[in-house]
């Protein structure tokens, strides 16, 4: 069964790799990217996405409401790694994911949200401690809401394979 599928941080790693299985799988994807987001991982598929780059909460919103999704997959995220301020880490990790969920008010059917956290102790670092805060913050958003939504928290382990970034770890180690 062929489902419709939104995914934020479709230029990323993870997302990107997510988002080409679910298009070889048969799935409608839809992807939610900030402004300014390079898509080169998608490479001669991208025309095959519904594309949305968004900045405020209404161009969010609009996106959610006219794509429909059944699903959504959420791995948008900042490590850090590039020099970002606490509020943009906290803006990537935190308030994206929560401006996404306050959208699907204006949706009349359940959505699955797969939210991509992490292991990673909160106190590890702010990536880490915003992840964590943001899917406790789904869990309760869920349960004490009126949005017809499932929250699903993935904790993700370390993640490497082609592609990857050369500023994360492994590949760092391998270079």
């Amino acid at each position: 069964m062929s489902e419709n599928v939104l995914v934020t941080g479709g230029s990323g790693f993870l997302g990107s790799k997510i988002a080409l299985k679910l298009l070889y799988s048969g799935h409608k994807v839809s992807l939610l990217l900030r402004p300014g987001s390079k898509l080169t991982r998608l490479g001669k598929h991208l025309s095959d996405f519904n594309v949305g780059y968004t900045s405020t909460f209404r161009e969010i919103q609009d996106f959610v409401s006219n794509t429909h999704p059944t699903v959504i997959i959420h791995t948008a995220g900042s490590y850090g790694r590039n020099g970002e301020t606490a509020l943009e880490i906290y803006d990537a990790n935190y308030r994206f994911g929560l401006e996404v969920m306050q959208a699907l008010a204006s949706v009349d059917r359940p959505v699955s949200f797969i939210n991509t956290g992490t292991s990673l102790d909160s106190m590890v670092n702010l990536y880490a401690l915003t992840k964590r805060h943001f899917s406790q913050f789904g869990h309760m958003f869920v349960t004490l809401s009126a949005v017809k939504m499932r929250f699903i928290n993935v904790e993700l382990q370390h993640m490497y394979g082609p592609g990857d970034a050369p500023t994360k770890f492994t590949t760092h180690v391998v270079q």
